[in-house]
């Protein structure tokens, strides 16, 4: 047997590779098929290190005399096809109470042929796996959960246990044992003393933390521990966690998701250091405060969110101009220009355009007004560009005020992760682009390359933290700004369940990007927090203070 040792390796763009063993990697190509690579060490042959791994009968010839082979894997033997199928899909389980593998697709272009091809090795009985889940439809989703009948399974699938080499181990942070049952593999994680299904286990380990959101996935974990009453719950009590509801950084350390989030992360510290500024005079800061118009954003009585990002905007432009720097805003209002409101309540109000030439556009098409904010930045980033500047001298930051489940505060700053970044976009109206400068002929935004997102993800990361550290450590009283206590920085949002990223981010040009929510307006805290004008001019002075330690001031 393979001695799983289930390590990210590096892999080409598209693929997940991991490292089960010396010289061995269990691959889900970017073709959609599944492979062992297999590198034989100094003095053993391709072809004599495949013999090992390949069902009696199959051929070595194909092998001979390379270095590095891939090995199919219908033609693996039955005691190696399991731990290479596992590594890949580690949510897979057998049901003991029925017998079916139950198969969770984990990868963009999985097919049902594929699946009924490695689990029943017959792509054919695909059509018996859309029957035995009543599919409506052939077309399947990452995230989705398949039967597959006990009748089709292959034998070396039907001897699986239920199921995970991972079961009895702790994650990395020692807070969760992973564990296994009739219904899947889960996390445990035991409640202490004043901690809540809401904040203390949906909050903390899911990454959700949109209402809707949490309130779901409380829901399934009432629902998988049997719980009469979420709200009250004795300390010691243990709560199981399905692993497909955690967030990457505390799924088993062969779950794809978790792959994929260590490949991106790894490739961090590979990039240059930032080189010292002695000032900000010649960074160009691009300012995008959110919502507006007929978008208000989050609200709360006659609390809107975009009257207070574009409050907090105003103070940090004022801050930065007087620091030197440049200063570009993808929002205008007419009424309050670009001066500070020192105002507690804001009055609401639609007076919000789009700040893009020869004329600005009044926010009344939420559809036309977001994606002309990244038309804007990339705009100014190609000027900026062509005038001579340097790529690590222009950062964009969209400034938001969240709206989350009641228990949650705090800051929160979210950079891109490029496996989140693919995608190209197009501008549907050709009409309206027609006579939009920051538009005109380039309505599509082509994707990004792998080492440009990559890039950004370096840079947008430490940036992130920066503000994080600042606003944690800012000078203030009792209400100076808080930070999310569990994962402040992030580098995905939870939408619907889907790790995803936001398209103001992702369809960015500029290399070092964040997006800041400097609070939940559902929390009574830190409404009244946002409500101070004190409080506001702190947050902008704090991001100010992160810019100049990030540029090492």
């Amino acid at each position: 047997m393979l001695t799983l040792f289930l390590l990210p390796a590096p892999a080409a763009d598209g693929e997940t590779k991991i490292s089960i063993g010396p010289g061995a990697w269990s691959v889900q190509g970017n073709d959609g098929r599944i492979y062992l690579e297999i590198a034989p060490p100094s003095g053993t042959t391709a072809a004599a290190k495949a013999q090992e791994y390949l069902a009696p009968g199959q051929p070595t010839t194909p092998y001979r005399g390379k270095a590095v082979v891939r090995l199919p894997f219908s033609r693996l033997s039955e005691k190696h096809q399991l731990p290479v199928f596992i590594s890949l899909y580690p949510n897979d389980y057998l049901d003991a109470s029925t017998g079916r593998w139950v198969h969770y697709v984990s990868y963009e272009g999985e097919a049902l042929w594929s699946i009924a091809e490695w689990l029943t090795g017959r792509g054919a009985n695909y059509k018996a796996i859309v029957r035995e889940n009543r599919l409506r439809s052939e077309t399947i989703r990452k995230g989705q959960r398949l039967f597959i009948p006990k009748n089709l399974i292959l034998p070396v699938f039907r001897k699986a246990q239920a199921n995970n080499i991972f079961v009895g181990s702790t994650d990395r942070s020692g807070q969760l044992k992973y564990q296994s049952d009739q219904e899947g593999m889960y996390a445990l994680y035991t409640l202490k003393r004043g901690e809540t299904l809401y904040k203390s286990v949906v909050g903390r380990f899911t990454g959700r933390t949109i209402a809707t959101d949490v309130n779901d996935a409380v829901k399934i974990l009432v629902a998988r521990n049997r719980i009469r009453d979420a709200k009250r719950l004795q300390p010691g009590t243990g709560i199981k966690i399905p692993i497909r509801l955690l967030s990457p950084e505390y799924r088993p350390p062969n779950d794809p998701e978790r792959v994929q989030m260590e490949t991106d992360q790894r490739r961090i510290w590979n990039l240059p250091p930032i080189t010292p500024k002695r000032s900000l005079r010649g960074i160009m800061v691009v300012l995008d405060p959110g919502h507006g118009g007929i978008d208000p954003g989050a609200t709360a009585g006659t609390i809107h969110e975009d009257e207070y990002t574009y409050d907090l905007m105003c103070r940090i432009r004022e801050l930065l101009i007087s620091e030197g720097a440049e200063v570009v805003s993808t929002v205008w209002d007419s009424r309050q220009g670009f001066k500070p409101n020192n105002s507690r309540s804001i009055r609401p109000d639609r007076n919000e355009y789009i700040n893009v030439s020869p004329r600005r556009i009044k926010m009344d098409n939420k559809r036309v007004s977001l994606p002309l904010r990244f038309y804007k930045a990339n705009a100014v980033y190609d000027e900026f560009m062509r005038n001579g500047g340097n790529k690590d001298n222009i950062v964009f930051t969209s400034l938001h005020i969240d709206s989350l489940h009641f228990s949650m505060y705090g800051a929160m700053v979210y950079y891109p992760r490029p496996s989140l970044s693919r995608g190209s976009y197009v501008f549907r109206d050709a009409t309206l682009a027609s006579r939009i400068n920051e538009v005109g002929n380039s309505r599509r935004i082509p994707e990004s390359s792998h080492s440009s997102r990559t890039y950004a993800m370096s840079r947008s990361k430490k940036l992130a933290d920066q503000v994080i550290d600042s606003i944690k450590h800012y000078k203030g009283g009792q209400n100076r700004p808080a930070v999310d206590p569990d994962k402040p920085s992030r580098d995905y949002f939870v939408r619907r369940g889907k790790f995803v990223m936001l398209p103001i981010l992702k369809h960015n040009k500029i290399p070092t990007k964040i997006l800041l929510e400097v609070l939940n307006l559902q929390n009574k805290h830190d409404r009244e927090r946002l409500l101070d004008p004190k409080f506001r001019q702190w947050v902008a002075e704090a991001y100010v203070d992160a810019l100049k330690k990030f540029y090492e001031i």
